[in-house]
Order: C-alpha cells, then structure tokens, then sequence
C-alpha cells in the first residue's frame, strides 16, 4: 500500500468522533514511512480541513445573529461585530490547529520515550505499532528535531502564518527528519 493510498483510507475509516486524531496518525503513518511531496501536502491540506470542522456551524450562528440584531445597530457597529465575529473563528481555529500539532508533539515523544526504554509511559496507546516502529528505525537526534518542527509549526501559527503552510512546512521538516537516514 502507498502513501496516498493509506491516506485515503484514513478517510474512510476515520468516525466523525475520532476524525482529528485519526487523521493526524495517518498522516503521521504517511511520513514515516517516507511519503512523496503530494501525499505530504494533502496530508496538510486535510489537517486544515479538520481544523475548521465545526467552525461553519459557528460562523452561521453569528450570521443568524447579525441579522436577529441588524434593525438595532448601524452599520458602523455591524461591521464591529462582524470583525469580532470573524476574529472569534479565527482564535477557534489556531486553537485546533495548535491542538493537531500538540498531538504531534506528543506521539514523537511517545516515539523518544519508547526509544529511551521506557514505552510504558507512551501516551497515545493506539498507536503502539507506528510509535515502536519508528522509535526503532530512527536515532534520538532525528526525534529532538521533528519535535522542533513541531515546536516551529506552533510558533508560525501563533504568529498567523497562513495553517496550511505552517502544517505544510512541519511534515516536510519532519519527514526530513525522520527519513533522513
């Protein structure tokens, strides 16, 4: 099975409930095992995509709102909240987006962990198989610095840098890191 045909069955089997963190691992499975540049973008592509889950919903309710409200207020006014409205998405959006790349962070440290000798305390128990896989095949230096990427991914978003170019940069980092060898 390739990369983006693991992808795409990530997709498939991912449940509404476990969609984030299904596609996470699956993209995370993808790199590891050295995926090429297109699978790599879309696996981000498809982590921006979960990120704004949810967020229409939202988005229509202060629409809903806006409109409830717009014989009382003037347009001045309207268009304040409007920005209030849109900075509110946009803060709930950095935050999934900053919840992806924590569950990054945390299955590389589970794969450092599990390399140090100690997989007892791995945190992302469902993901056993991938995280002894690559704490086997890859050194400790390879792990510290997909785990800076990671960090670097965090930082760009909070400095809003576009979510599908920080994402994008992180998994390249983090492929180079861990297929480097």
């Amino acid at each position: 099975m390739n990369c983006r045909e693991m992808l795409q069955l990530v997709d498939v089997l991912a449940s509404e409930k476990n969609v984030a963190k299904d596609t996470v691992f699956g993209v995370l499975e993808a790199i590891s095992a050295g995926c090429d540049n297109r699978a790599l973008l879309d696996g981000a592509k498809r982590l921006v995509e979960v990120s704004k889950r949810g967020l229409e919903d939202l988005e229509q309710e202060q629409e809903r709102q806006l409109d409830e409200q717009s014989d009382y207020l003037t347009q001045g006014a309207r268009k304040e909240l409007e920005k209030q409205n849109k900075r509110e998405v946009s803060a709930r959006q950095r935050q999934k987006l900053l919840g992806i790349v924590a569950q990054v962070r945390g299955w590389l440290r589970d794969c450092l962990v599990t390399q140090a000798g100690t997989p007892e305390l791995i945190s992302y128990t469902g993901q056993e198989r991938q995280t002894m896989t690559v704490a086997t095949t890859v050194d400790a230096r390879a792990l510290l610095d997909a785990i800076a990427a990671a960090d670097a991914a965090a930082d760009r978003i909070s400095y809003n840098v576009t979510p599908q170019l920080a994402l994008e940069a992180m998994l390249i980092e983090i492929r180079e890191a861990l297929c480097r060898q």
